[in-house]
């Protein structure tokens, strides 16, 4: 998780916008081509999405929530509960 600054990412689509740096083309690519789901859905500042959580399975993640901005930040708080298992091996 954190911010990444990719704001001409479509995150509903999963590409890169045409005006993307070529940063963010590959940073897209590479969450696909290692099937990493990105959570986070409303925007974190102004009308982008720049604070993202990441995650390897995409049921990871149950409860997702963009708050107001702590302090004088101007992006906004994301809270999140996260789910984990536990394999016993006998």
């Amino acid at each position: 998780m954190g911010n990444f600054n990719y704001p001409d990412i479509d995150w509903e689509t999963l590409a890169a916008t045409d005006r993307a740096s070529t940063d963010a083309k590959f940073f897209v690519a590479c969450l696909m081509d290692n099937f990493y789901t990105q959570q986070v859905t409303q925007p974190t500042r102004g009308t982008a999405v720049l604070d993202l959580v990441i995650t390897s399975e995409p049921d990871m993640v149950d409860e997702l929530l963009v708050s107001e901005g702590l302090g004088s930040s101007d992006h906004s708080m994301l809270l999140w509960t996260c789910q984990f298992g536990k394999i016993k091996v006998n």
